[in-house]
């Protein structure tokens, strides 16, 4: 019995983890992809000029790419986890001036690190959630004085992806990256909401 057991056991557990990763299919195992979209930029200029004021409703937009890799892993009938990593280039710019002055914040370059969770809701189909951390470069001029740093954020989003053949994949998400205040003198506040289309191609 027992020499039976030792040899249904592991059977067992290899029948079991084939059936997981197949359950959520196509999302399960390593990926690369490219993706376009969209930046749109909210901002809010506070203290400018002078202390107290403020310049609200104000918004940055502009075309965005994005190149990504990362792994999934299949769990239970429907579910699957993942971890992300991405470059993004954007071309939004804002600026904002009166008779006395004027300030201008440029988006560049985007490293992010995020992680997705995420539901098939048929045999092709996944709808998932996105939680992360951006690490943006922006280029910002205040009056006469300019500047060129990186600013953190936090990034949440939603998406949905299905399969198009056994190795591709297309995907639309929608992202808000919270960054607080940014640029020279940290006069500015920003938060980019951000919708993409990728193409993902799975090994």
């Amino acid at each position: 019995m027992n020499k039976v057991l030792s040899c249904l056991l592991p059977a067992a557990a290899i029948a079991l983890l084939s059936a997981t990763a197949a359950a959520a299919a196509p999302f399960n195992g390593p990926y690369v992809g490219a993706a376009i979209g969209m930046d749109n930029y909210e901002i809010q200029a506070h203290d400018f000029i002078y202390e107290g004021t403020n310049f609200d409703g104000l918004s940055a937009n502009g075309p965005a790419v994005s190149l990504y890799g990362g792994y999934d892993y299949a769990f239970g009938p429907k579910g699957f986890v993942g971890i992300e990593a991405a470059l993004d280039l954007s071309g939004a710019e804002f600026s904002v001036s009166d008779s006395e002055s004027a300030a201008k914040l440029k988006a560049k370059e985007s490293y992010s690190l995020a992680g997705r969770l995420g539901g098939m809701i048929n045999e092709s189909t996944g709808l998932y959630g996105r939680l992360g951390w951006v690490n943006t470069k922006f280029k910002s001029t205040d009056g006469d004085y300019s500047d060129s740093g990186n600013e953190s954020g936090w990034l949440y989003g939603f998406g949905i992806e299905t399969a198009l053949k056994t190795s591709t994949t297309l995907r639309a998400e929608y992202n808000i990256v919270d960054y607080g205040d940014v640029g020279a003198d940290k006069v500015l506040t920003a938060k980019n909401g951000q919708f993409k289309v990728g193409l993902s191609y799975r090994f």
